[in-house]
């Protein structure tokens, strides 16, 4: 009888403490955060409430005290802002840090916020260079240039961008969540981030000047 309390306790701290997280969880959290990104900006936390309610389902997957999952939502509603699509990269590897975290008690929680805080400078950097001042700016160019011809598929090259980002943002986080900490270390080091920004000057350039040389054409032509 004593063997099998034993045993029935051991199945039960066992599966108190089996915080593996599914593909289906991940997808969740990022889902979330592109909802919420933008909707809790102010002062104080900036998208900090907006983070802890993104990762807050995860949380509770990954912490069964109360107290543990107490601090936790403490340390992902401070103060936080990036940029939403590349902060995937930052959603992924925390959720890695929060389930290190959870299964090794001691470990340091101040090591995951200080990660996130020393991070989200650089990748808001990188998300809002590539996509938003170079992928969009363009994509929002070509469709004006298509509905200034009356065309509805204008709506549609900026939907199909939108679709893109959202499946970009749920690439970065995957990849976070898989690769950790060293995801993000590794992608600021490497020479490709130099390489992608300069092929998009390069086509934004391009951009303009077919643009441009387009205005000119069309001003000649409406003279002569």
């Amino acid at each position: 009888m004593a063997d099998e309390v034993k045993i029935t306790n051991e199945k039960s701290v066992k599966n108190s403490n089996n915080s593996h997280l599914s593909k289906k969880d991940i997808n969740r959290a990022w889902f979330r955060w592109w909802l919420l990104a933008e909707t809790s900006n102010n002062f104080e936390r900036m998208q900090g409430v907006s983070w802890a309610a993104a990762i807050g389902p995860t949380l509770k997957k990954l912490y069964k005290d109360p107290d543990e999952l107490k601090d936790a939502l403490k340390r992902n509603t401070v103060f936080f802002n990036t940029e939403g699509i590349w902060g995937g990269l930052i959603m992924g590897s925390t959720i890695a840090l929060e389930e290190q975290k959870s299964k090794n008690p001691e470990m340091d929680g101040e090591l995951i916020t200080s990660y996130k805080t020393g991070l989200m400078g650089p990748v808001a950097g990188l998300g809002d260079t590539i996509d938003w001042s170079t992928f969009y700016t363009l994509v929002l160019a070509g469709a004006s240039a298509v509905a200034a011809t009356g065309s509805w598929l204008a709506a549609l090259i900026v939907a199909a961008a939108g679709i893109a980002m959202y499946f970009e943002g749920l690439f970065f986080t995957r990849i976070g969540y898989s690769q950790g900490r060293k995801s993000i270390l590794s992608i600021l080091r490497s020479g490709r981030i130099g390489q992608a920004l300069e092929w998009a000057n390069i086509l934004a350039l391009m951009m303009i000047g077919s643009m441009t040389l387009d205005c000119i054409i069309k001003v000649t032509t409406q003279k002569m």
